[in-house]
Order: C-alpha cells, then structure tokens, then sequence
C-alpha cells in the first residue's frame, strides 16, 4: 500500500480587531487517512494569564468533517494555549483531543484569539495528514447529543445550581490532574 502525505498550510496576520474572536481554517482530509498532526507558531506568544499584555495568545482546536456549529458532533478536541501541536489517530490521539476514525472531507482548525497584539499577530498552521488511498477507516465516534442532557434540582436547590462550568487541567494550561480536579 503506497503511504501519502497531504499538507495544508495557513499563514497571515491576525488583527487587533479580531482579538477575542474565533477563526475555523479549513482542510481537506482524503479517504484512507490514519494520522492527522496540527502545528501552530505565531509570533510574540505570552502567556494567558489574564494580567499579562502586549503580546499574543492563540488557543487551540480542531473540528471534523460533522461541522463546526454547536452540537453538531463535529467537535474533536481543544487545548487552550497551553499546545502548538496536536495529533489525533484512529486508538490515539493529545489529550484534550477525541481519537477516532480520521473520516474524508472538510475539517476545520479552530482558533480562539484571545491576546492580539496593537502590532497584530502573525501566525502558521501546518496541518499534516498521513493516509492510505483505499484503507477502510475503522473505530466509530460517539453519537452527539440531539439536545443537552437535562435533570431538575431538588426543589430545595431550585432554580439554583453549583457546578464547575469551566476549569484548566494540565492537558491546557492548569497545574492539576483532571481526577484532581474532580476530587
């Protein structure tokens, strides 16, 4: 079987304008593909803690061929700033990153623009597929949700509810394990 390896990349300037925002950078995947790696560099990185400035911070993610809208299933993966390379595989895959069959179409590399510079930002995305023309792709993604899992509270707690909504392990840019997390 004869290995192909198909590369797609984007490169610009991102505009202060834009900070905040988000930018979905398509790519084709082709049928028979078994591994998919992503690259990010962008210039002047800082951190993303919230008082530091003057500088860029670009987080991270990856959509498949399902689509880009919300619960559309299409979602596979995000780490926040914390990564400049992700992969994903049919058994494996970044933490942070659904692995799974690697199925052909349009996929899209997400972009959250949470730091732009006053000079702007430029930035690289490299993605890289691996593929074997006429290879069966294996593994089955899980079904998305028609609609968002829903439970009452106890009529003592209603209509409030306590809950971690959003929260960093160290597969983003957080210091603790997810089980630590949880714990």
């Amino acid at each position: 079987m004869t290995v192909r390896h198909t590369r797609t990349v984007h490169e610009g300037v991102f505009d202060q304008a834009q900070e905040k925002g988000y930018v979905h950078l398509p790519f084709t995947v082709p049928p028979g593909a078994m591994r998919l790696d992503v690259s990010l560099s962008y210039g002047e990185r800082i951190s993303s803690d919230p008082l530091a400035s003057g500088g860029n911070t670009i987080d991270l993610g990856l959509f498949d061929e399902r689509g880009i809208a919300f619960m559309d299933g299409g979602f596979r993966g995000w780490s926040g700033s914390e990564r400049l390379a992700v992969f994903i595989t049919e058994n494996d895959a970044t933490p942070g990153y659904t692995p799974g069959p690697l199925r052909p179409g349009q996929w899209h590399v997400h972009l959250g623009l949470y730091k732009v510079a006053p000079a702007g930002c430029p930035y690289r995305v490299v993605v890289d597929v691996t593929s074997t023309p006429g290879r069966p792709s294996t593994g089955a993604l899980p079904t998305p949700l028609a609609t968002l899992p829903a439970s009452p509270p106890p009529a003592r707690h209603a209509p409030w509810l306590c809950g971690e909504l959003h929260c960093h392990s160290w597969h983003s840019d957080g210091e603790c394990s997810p089980a630590e997390i949880v714990a």
